[in-house]
This record gives C-alpha cells, structure tokens and sequence, in this order.
C-alpha cells in the first residue's frame, strides 16, 4: 500500500493551496458611510477588529518566505483601512510612503476606507484637544487622497471626511477651480462610493457645495454603479447635473440637508436606477418646496425601480396658503417590490394618523402604490405627543388599506409600520392577517416623539 503524503510544514503545500489559504485574508469592505456603520456599534467594531488581524496575518505571511511573499504581498496592499486619528498616522505615512515610491504596490490597491475613529476607541473629536492636531489632520487627507490618486485600479472608496476652510480630502481630489475636473486618474474601475461629509455648519460656502461637486464629477466615473452619502448639506444651486450616470443602480442618502429639487436632478442624471433611498436629517422648506418636487427624478425609472424609501419626518414645511402636494402615484411603477414611505411623502397629509386616525384622507393608501408591490412600510411621527398605544387601531386609512390589498395590491405580503412609540393594533393586525398580510409594528430607536 503506497504512503500517504502528509505535509508537514506550510511551505510543503502546492501554490494552489496557499493561495486558497491567502485568499481567506481579503478585508472585510463596509459598504456604509460611518454614521449607519456605527448604529451597530459593536458589529463594526469586531469589523474592524478583525481586518486588523488579517493584516498582521498578510504581513506575517509577506515576511514568511519569497514564496509566499509573491503570494500575500498584492493581497496585502490591494486595500488601505485608515483612522484620521493621532494612532492612525503613522499607518496612513508608511503606506503613502510605499505606494509613492513603489507604483507597482499600488496598482494592487482596490479598496481604500476611512473612519473617524477605530476599533480600539481612539476618536478624531477626543484627539483634537491635542497640541497640532489640526496640521495632523491637513496632512492626513492630503495622504489619503495622494493614495487615491496612485490607486489607478481602485473599485471601491469608503470615506469620511472633515471639509472645512482648513481641511478637506475632496478639495485635493478636485482642486479649486469653480467646475473643476477630476483631479486624480478619472476613476475608470471605480464600481462604489460610500461617503460622509462633516462640515462646519448648514450652508457654509464652499464646504455646502462639496456634495453637488462630487455629484457632477461621478458622471464622468464609467463604471460606478453604487452610491452612498451621508451628512451631505445643499449647495443652493438649482441647475441639472452636467453629465448622465451610465450604470449607477444604486443611490443611498442618509442624514441629508438637500433641497428636493437636488435630489430630483440627481435621480434624474441615472439611467438605470433599481434602489433609492434618502432619509433627510434637516429641511426647513419654503412655500414652493414640496414633496412632489421628487417625483420627476423618479417618474423616468418606472420600469427599473425596485426599491424605494423616503423619510422627510425631519423636513419643516411653511407652506402657507398653498396645499402641501404629495410626491404623486407610484401605480405606474411596474418593478417597485418594496417601498419604505413616511406618510408626509405619500399622503401630504398636515395632521399624523398617530395623532388623529378618524380623519379622512383625499386619497386610499392602495391607489397611489403599484400592484407589483411585496412589501410596504409606513414610517409614522406624531406632532402633538402620541398618548395611546392602541388608538391606531381606529385609523380609518389603515382600513381603507386592509379592504383594498385583495384587489388593488394582489402580492403584497409584508406591512410594516415604525415610529418612535410602542404601537399596537390586535383588530388591524386580524384584519390584514384574513387577507393573506403580515402586519408588524416596529419602535424606532432615537426616533424623535414630537415637536
């Protein structure tokens, strides 16, 4: 009987099974903007952990032998995870150093990312007490978008970044000029972006209009397809994008103060859009602003839209004498599977249902949504101090709703209704239950009660 082959070292595997073995060491990307990757606090943090001990390992590994140097080394440097943090300059110098001097290195970086703060709670807030620190952070993001601009290759960039008078990342990707180009390669394998912005304030001049800067240079970018911000403020302007996005199909915005018409030339600009999605932090509207302004930037996806969530609870509107306009009928939206929608968006109604559910609405919650549509959320706020957990129970639009879906909305399966209170409706939840309807009421952590 022939013996068995038993390795007994690392070096005694084929190169096919170390490069297995090498290829389990890929980091861990994060495709949200630091503000949602830290409401799960902890996951992010075991993230980041754990990216850390690949590295240790890749380098271990780099330093093992020329055999498996060849092996880890493009692993190694095909991403840089970075802290704009006393404790993360060194890191961001010795990179920058390599990449520099060695365009080789650099053409494995794939993934750049940048966090405020790490793993081990070392935070930028905390390390601004210090002595210097400002010219650290100047010198940090001119670092970091230097190793954006040697990474000719990148595919995916995760960044948040402070823009003020004295420090910014984007003013050295862009330069300064009023319609500036693409200061760095044109991003020609750039597939996702994920970005959040920290300003000094709502609608401080040059740093406000970072957002729309980026938003134009992006078109010129052939091969994204994903986009995600968060903090980004208005920049006053009015005026369409200059470009169109190829094969953008994913659009995120958490934590906006964007006027609805930005909004709306952004989704404008795409033209094949499946997933939009923008939550506003902050609005104060004028008389002309309304939540129909929406509606043409979305209006020309009715084929492709899938997923869609609008939350303007935040948004204060000083509408006068002009009726408040919903964002109009999405029955026409033939993809549309699962749609998230605050009742000021979809109803424009002036009085919350939570506050009073015997009103009666102009229009049937089923007529303005699709018939494709599987599952539906209504995202609820009260304005006068919710008092009853049952009385949503009595919401006349909710029964409108549960009568409807048999006929108007035949594959809607899930309904899922979320405020900041504890809700409860046993009848409704019968009711929706007999048609075939999974009604489920879910607390919003941090959600605000009422103003």
């Amino acid at each position: 009987m022939a013996a068995v082959y038993q390795p007994t070292d690392l070096m005694d595997l084929p190169d096919e099974l170390l490069l297995q073995i090498t290829e389990c060491l890929h980091l861990i990307r994060s495709d949200q903007p630091q503000s949602q990757a830290f409401k799960s606090k902890e996951q992010e943090r075991s993230r980041q952990r754990e990216n850390h001990q690949r590295q240790k390992a890749l380098y271990a590994l780099c330093l093992t032998s020329r055999r498996l140097n060849r092996m880890a080394e493009p692993l190694l440097y095909s991403a840089f995870l970075g802290s704009s943090t006393w404790r993360g300059f060194r890191p961001i110098k010795l990179f920058h150093q390599t990449v520099s001097d060695r365009p080789g290195l650099a053409r494995h970086v794939k993934y750049v990312e940048n966090r405020l703060s790490d793993y081990l709670g070392n935070g930028l807030y905390d390390d601004m007490e210090f002595y210097g620190a400002v010219d650290m952070v100047q010198e940090y993001f001119l670092k970091l978008a230097s190793i954006v601009g040697h990474a000719t290759n990148i595919q995916h960039l995760s960044v948040v970044s402070l823009e003020t008078a004295d420090v910014s990342f984007w003013c050295h990707i862009f330069g300064n000029e009023l319609h500036p180009q693409l200061a760095t390669h044109g991003f020609p394998k750039l597939q996702t972006l994920c970005l959040q912005i920290q300003t000094e304030g709502y609608g401080l001049g040059d740093a406000s209009a970072w957002f729309r800067r980026i938003a134009n240079e992006l078109t010129n970018v052939p091969t994204l397809t994903s986009l995600r911000a968060s903090g980004v403020v208005t920049s006053g302007g009015s005026a369409p994008l200059v470009g169109r996005y190829k094969l953008l199909d994913t659009v995120e915005i958490s934590d906006a103060i964007l006027e609805f018409d930005e909004v709306m030339h952004l989704t404008s600009a795409c033209e094949n859009l499946k997933h939009f999605n923008c939550h506003w932090a902050f609005l104060n509207c004028d008389g002309l602003s309304q939540p129909s302004d929406l509606y043409p930037g979305l209006s020309p996806h009715k084929d492709t839209l899938e997923t869609l969530h609008l939350d303007v609870r935040e948004a204060r509107f000083h509408h006068g004498p002009f009726a408040l306009e919903p964002l109009g009928s999405l029955r026409g939206f033939t993809a549309l599977k699962f749609v998230s929608i605050c009742t000021t968006t979809l109803l424009a109604t002036d009085l919350s249902i939570l506050d009073f559910p015997d009103q009666h609405l102009p229009w049937r919650i089923a007529q303005l949504l699709p018939p494709s549509l599987e599952s539906l959320t209504l995202l609820l706020q009260s304005d006068h101090g919710y008092d009853d957990d049952f009385r949503i129970d009595e919401a006349f639009a909710l029964w409108d709703l549960a009568e409807d879906c048999e006929t108007m909305l035949p594959n809607l399966k899930e309904f899922h209704i979320k405020s900041g209170h504890v809700l409860a409706a046993l009848n409704l939840t019968k009711q929706f239950k007999e048609v075939g309807i999974d009604l489920r009421f879910i607390k919003e952590e941090g959600c605000r009660q009422y103003v």
